[in-house]
């Protein structure tokens, strides 16, 4: 897999593939992060160089989403595929059922600006300025301790540090049970590398509504309307209509729950990434 748009993991990837390339007959490169087409004109003469040496040309690219940029066509894949990520069924035979009004919303993540925190905590403040007090819940990790003070800083000047909760890094067992708690999974990211957001599809398979962001290859995870919202990045307003529907309307809400969760099933499980990624190998390199 290469890197996204940042220099440090393209470094690594020129070290990787300068070093192994020349042994191999077939390459493969999949682009789990996005945006590396975005990094080659900031590059200078030499550092553009070493991203043709080493990236251009592969036998296959594979993208995870038709609506993420096209990295493949600009290294010139000879040939280019589509494969959705896939993960194994964590809520299989668990009581998806949720609460007639919902009210406890849930991000996981990376805690940082472009993933569109400070975004969803001013659209929590707009909803209790119109009389929700509506929970939300922060998993992952802080990118720094001065973006955590500037987001519990926010909570407190629009005083909803009440409605706020950031619970850390939860994996496992844990993780599965925050889905599981919530009503409404709220994304509204606008990262660099963002490729598909994958969290919104554990979230889908825990038959949450996704309110999440119009950008790179989200729209072709969450369907508008059906599954969930799809808003603006950085739009905390529309971002506060849309969970303040959802929370009015919890029948609506479970629908696009068990929606989002037959989605899930017929296209993002771990057998059907495993039998489309076979399929790939298989027509590069024949059956093994």
């Amino acid at each position: 897999p290469p890197a996204g748009p940042d220099r440090v993991p393209f470094y690594r990837d020129v070290a990787i593939l300068g070093m192994t390339r020349w042994m191999f007959r077939k390459v493969i490169l999949h682009f789990h992060a996005t945006g590396m087409s975005l990094l080659y004109p900031r590059l200078n003469i030499i550092e553009r160089f070493l991203f043709r040496w080493a990236y251009f040309d592969p036998d296959v690219g594979i993208r995870i989403s038709p609506l993420s940029p096209d990295d493949a066509r600009f290294v010139r894949a000879r040939r280019e595929v589509i494969v959705p990520n896939g993960i194994p069924d964590a809520a299989n035979g668990l009581d998806l059922s949720r609460r007639e009004n919902p009210g406890r919303i849930l991000f996981v993540g990376m805690l940082c600006e472009s993933k569109g925190v400070l975004v969803a905590i001013e659209a929590m403040a707009l909803l209790a300025e119109r009389g929700y007090a509506c929970e939300l819940t922060f998993i992952g990790e802080w990118q720094s301790a001065d973006f955590r003070r500037q987001a519990t800083d926010l909570a407190a000047k629009r005083g909803i540090g009440r409605l706020i909760r950031f619970a850390g890094v939860k994996q496992g067992r844990e993780k599965d049970e925050s889905f599981l708690r919530a009503d409404i999974f709220c994304f509204p990211t606008h990262f660099d590398s963002e490729s598909f957001g994958l969290v919104l599809v554990e979230a889908m398979q825990f038959a949450l509504p996704v309110v999440s962001t119009n950008w790179r290859g989200i729209p072709s995870v969450v369907d508008d309307g059906k599954t969930g919202f799809l808003v603006p990045v950085k739009d905390a307003g529309l971002l506060a209509e849309r969970l303040e529907y959802l929370v009015a309307n919890g029948a609506v809400a479970r629908g696009m729950g068990e929606a989002g969760r037959r989605k899930y099933l017929q296209e993002y499980t771990l057998d059907h990434f495993h039998r489309a990624m076979d399929a790939v190998f298989e027509s590069v390199g024949g059956k093994t």
